[in-house]
């Protein structure tokens, strides 16, 4: 049985589609515990008490983490300080939490190497690929997988000009390191196989491309 955080979002839904003879449980963000239907459970991810009820009520062995407080182009503060913490207590939430977990699936983000540029636009297409194959492939014996889905690699990490002014920066991808480091750390110690995957801006369609530059033009101004 699979559990899916962002099972809504683009690569959640997409990756639901090409799932097969797995039973797949969605996490629908919510104050109050509520089973909503037979793969879909409301909870507060910031509630242990949420995350410690699911992972009694069902026997998962594999884990999609794949949700995010972020979202910079809605809503300009939400990179601050506090929203950070969310991150990592969500994070922390999960891993103090999971039971009997064979792998992980993690959603890092190329902006950890400091995107300066949209020019590494990534079709989902090829990160779907790579999660369902670790989710069928039994045989892997790797224990850690790193994707990379970059044009130009990148080494450092920088404040990101991208989607920051002055008055409201952070260390580019910072949620997205700690996220590394917590899961990287947890499934070596407990011997679990986690793939974690690093896509840069995820669009698909020219319509996408089209709505994603003139939010990108607004911020700007």
């Amino acid at each position: 049985m699979i559990l899916i955080t962002g099972g809504f979002g683009k690569l959640g839904s997409s990756l639901i589609k090409k799932i097969q003879n797995k039973k797949i449980i969605l996490i629908k963000r919510g104050l109050h515990y509520k089973k909503v239907n037979n793969y879909t459970v409301q909870l507060n991810l910031n509630n242990r008490r949420h995350l410690k009820k699911i992972f009694n009520q069902f026997k998962f062995d594999t884990l999609v983490h794949l949700s995010v407080t972020r979202n910079p182009l809605k809503i300009k503060t939400i990179r601050d300080f506090d929203t950070l913490i969310k991150d990592t207590n969500i994070s922390m939430n999960i891993l103090q939490e999971i039971k009997n977990i064979k792998k992980i699936i993690i959603a890092s983000s190329a902006s950890i190497y400091g995107l300066k540029t949209l020019s590494d636009k990534i079709h989902r297409t090829e990160l779907i690929k790579d999660m369902v194959s670790f989710i069928n492939n039994k045989k892997s014996k790797k224990s850690i997988i790193i994707k990379n889905y970059l044009k130009n690699k990148r080494k450092h990490l920088s404040i990101d000009p991208l989607f920051h002014s002055d008055d409201n920066t952070r260390l580019n991808g910072s949620n997205k390191y700690i996220n590394e480091i917590l899961f990287t750390n947890f499934a070596t110690e407990k011997k679990i196989k986690i793939l974690i995957i690093r896509p840069a801006t995820i669009i698909t369609t020219l319509d996408e491309q089209r709505k994603f530059a003139k939010k990108l033009k607004k911020l700007k101004r």
